[in-house]
């Protein structure tokens, strides 16, 4: 069996991989900044590593960068490297997200360096990143909960997440230009409690919770948006508010 170093390496360091297979390959880390923020998740990815801290049951996987002593391409956690740039410098972040991240900026501790597991090339470390990202792959990947196996882990851990599908909807407002940032000061209440219901919720904006935890809805994007720019607007107007009733 091949032993690898293992050490903490400072993000500054660490660079985004350009060829990943999330994207079609990217020219610059800003466009790869780009595309993960756009099509991957990594904003609700960086408000629970802002909340939570990084997963410590999972390294980065990392290649040396050629001709650049020290440097390291990150080939396994490109999502979760993107989101700690971001928490780290705001400012690099796409116009549309730039002002959540700041947001985040504020509540975040700071992570300096990270676990890493050192591979030689892409080669070295492709087995171990196709078992992460491959299913089951015949019993030797990552075997997914059913249905009864999650609920059984919910209910154990006795998670009680009340805001989620708030801050997703407030967060997803502002970024499509539907709420202003200096208008969402307060709101939080209002919303948590309307969302709460499931008949609004669910019957009204599609919305649930997808394998991944990750806030998501059965609306195609006009129909929501039309639906969201409803609620927002009464919400403004005091319509909506945290006395009213809510069905």
């Amino acid at each position: 069996m091949v032993k690898r170093e293992i050490k903490n390496i400072s993000l500054s360091k660490l660079f985004l991989d350009l060829k990943n297979p999330r994207h079609t390959p990217s020219g610059t880390e800003a466009d790869a900044i780009e595309y993960l923020c756009d099509k991957e998740d990594v904003y609700p990815l960086a408000r629970d590593i802002a909340t939570n801290g990084l997963s410590p049951i999972e390294m980065f996987a990392v290649i040396p960068v050629a001709g650049n002593q020290g440097a390291y391409e990150v080939v396994e956690g490109n999502r979760r490297l993107c989101a700690l740039k971001l928490l780290k410098d705001p400012e690099l972040a796409p116009t549309k997200f730039k002002s959540q991240f700041k947001r985040l900026e504020k509540s975040f501790e700071g992570i300096n360096s990270v676990r890493c597991v050192i591979f030689s090339d892409v080669d070295d470390a492709s087995i171990w990143v196709e078992r992460n990202h491959s299913g089951q792959n015949g019993g030797i990947g990552r075997k997914s909960w059913d249905a009864d196996q999650k609920s059984r882990f919910i209910r154990d851990k006795q998670k009680n997440d009340k805001n989620k599908f708030a801050l997703e909807f407030l967060d997803y407002s502002e970024r499509e230009s539907i709420i202003e940032n200096g208008n969402r000061k307060g709101r939080l209440t209002t919303v948590q409690r309307y969302l709460s219901n499931s008949k609004i919720r669910e019957l009204c904006f599609g919305l649930s919770l997808n394998d991944d935890d990750i806030v998501c809805t059965d609306r195609n994007k006009k129909t929501f948006n039309d639906l969201s720019k409803l609620f927002i607007e009464d919400l403004l107007s005091g319509v909506v508010n945290s006395r009213a009733k809510k069905g």
